[in-house]
């Protein structure tokens, strides 16, 4: 889950529950927090969708630079839920250039794994008209994109790069 501040959440917590109703955190806090020193998820990550695949668990989440205006999208690996590697190439999907249908943000991030084909589906958002990027005139609209995708771990002691990855 996604929480922190008062009125938006800065890092990503994990919760069990065996009914559904009744949640139990993990661990003394987020088990996934902004990187500070990374160019991309500098101030807050948050959204993430978590799955299972080839024995590990995957998170698909938002990082945050810029306050809420530049975001992107990166994947992390764990074998436990508590402890994350990010993977070396993030983050793997940013937005997209003026004009396109997600050149404002890409956040919300959906994974499935067919095979090494993964297909992610997010949301975007774009100017309904023009280059005004108020709220006002803002359009969300709805993404897919695929890759063939090997995950590679960043190297022990060194941060996510900014580039973005096939």
């Amino acid at each position: 889950y996604s929480g922190g501040e008062r009125y938006e959440p800065d890092a990503i917590g994990y919760a069990t529950s065996l009914d559904g109703i009744s949640w139990q955190r993990v661990g003394d806090g987020p088990v996934l927090r902004p990187d500070p020193a990374s160019g991309w998820e500098r101030e807050r990550v948050a959204g993430a969708h978590v799955f299972a695949h080839d024995g590990s668990l995957y998170a698909a989440y938002i990082g945050f630079a810029n306050g809420f205006e530049d975001s992107a999208i990166g994947i992390a690996r764990s074998a436990d839920g508590i402890h994350w590697q990010r993977h070396a190439g993030n983050p793997v999907l940013v937005r997209g250039n003026a004009g396109e249908f997600d050149s404002i943000n890409v956040y919300k991030p959906f994974v499935i794994v067919e095979g090494d084909l993964w297909r992610l589906w997010y949301n975007a958002s774009a100017p309904r008209a023009g280059t005004d990027t108020s709220h006002d005139n803002r359009i969300e609209q709805v993404g897919h994109a695929q890759c063939r995708f090997a995950f590679q771990p960043v190297p022990d002691g060194l941060h996510t790069p900014g580039g973005s990855a096939p």
